[in-house]
C-alpha cells in the first residue's frame, strides 16, 4: 500500500531533477511510496533518465503546459 504521492512537474531540469530524487529517497525511508514526474517535453535527457528509474512514474505530455495542468495531470 503506497502511503506517500509524490508529485511533480519537470521540463528539462535534468540536473535538479537528479538533486531532487536523491533527497527524496533518502527521506522517505520508512514510508511505502511513489513518484509521479509529468514531463513537458524535456530534451535534455530527462524522460530518458525517467524511463531508466524503477520508482518513478513518468506521464509525458510532449510539450510544456504550464505547471498547474502538470500537477493535475500527475494527481489524476
Amino acid at each position: 500500500m503506497i502511503e506517500v504521492s509524490i508529485v511533480s512537474g519537470t521540463y528539462n531540469r535534468l540536473v535538479h531533477l537528479k538533486d531532487m530524487i536523491h533527497s527524496l529517497r533518502c527521506s522517505v525511508t520508512t514510508l511505502s511510496y511513489e513518484i509521479i514526474l509529468v514531463d513537458g517535453g524535456s530534451t535534455d535527457g530527462t524522460v530518458e533518465w525517467c524511463k531508466d528509474q524503477k520508482d518513478i512514474k513518468l506521464i509525458e505530455q510532449g510539450r510544456l503546459l504550464g505547471c498547474i495542468q502538470a500537477f493535475n495531470v500527475g494527481a489524476a
